[in-house]
């Protein structure tokens, strides 16, 4: 059974490449039976989502590269601790 740093780790690396039976058949029982983590996913889902329609939209009406919406570092730094609080959180909470 894949704890849920684990679980977290699939969810991502599903949307680059295709998991295998038994990272796959784990998540689902893991999903199952974890409402944070089955949160996490539909999260990531909606991420995944709205990043791919509004990169998508950007690369086809923008000409010029500076026209084309970037993300500041700061933002990033405060995305990536606020995400790895989270990861802890559901280490603590696993």
């Amino acid at each position: 059974m894949f704890n849920c740093r684990k679980i977290s780790e699939l969810i991502s690396d599903s949307f680059g490449r295709r998991l295998s039976f038994r990272e796959r058949f784990g998540l689902r029982m893991h999903l199952l039976m974890c409402g944070v983590c089955s949160q996490f996913q539909k999260l990531q889902h909606r991420i995944h989502d709205s990043v791919r329609q509004h990169g998508t939209n950007s690369h086809e009406t923008a000409t010029d590269p500076d026209d084309v919406p970037f993300l500041p570092e700061d933002s990033k730094s405060r995305i990536q601790i606020r995400l790895q609080a989270a990861l802890k959180d559901l280490d603590e909470n696993a």
